[in-house]
């Protein structure tokens, strides 16, 4: 195995340095962007529990229960409607 010099190593250290903090400033902004888009979800999760309960004269509470859960967990998503999970037992069933 050959030897390297320390300058090779100084010189490699530097580049690999500079790679780690582009990846971290592009992290930043993806997280940024993430945060505002779950910001954005949630307000429009809001408007159409109002206007569902507005428009079908639903229960005056959320149709979405708001539990905490850790930043980035999935463990509450639940899909609905038509063949979901949720609503039916199992992905692609139908209900018989």
């Amino acid at each position: 195995m050959p030897d390297r010099s320390p300058a090779g190593d100084r010189a490699i250290t530097a580049v690999l340095k500079a790679r780690v903090e582009a990846l971290q400033a592009e992290l930043a902004k993806v997280e940024a962007s993430a945060a505002d888009h779950q910001a954005d979800f949630e307000r429009d999760r809001e408007r159409a529990d109002r206007l569902m309960r507005s428009c079908c004269g639903r229960r005056s509470r959320p149709l979405h229960p708001r539990k905490r859960q850790p930043q980035g967990s999935t463990a509450s998503w639940r899909p609905c409607g038509r063949g979901g999970v949720a609503s039916h037992g199992g992905l692609g069933s139908t209900v018989g």
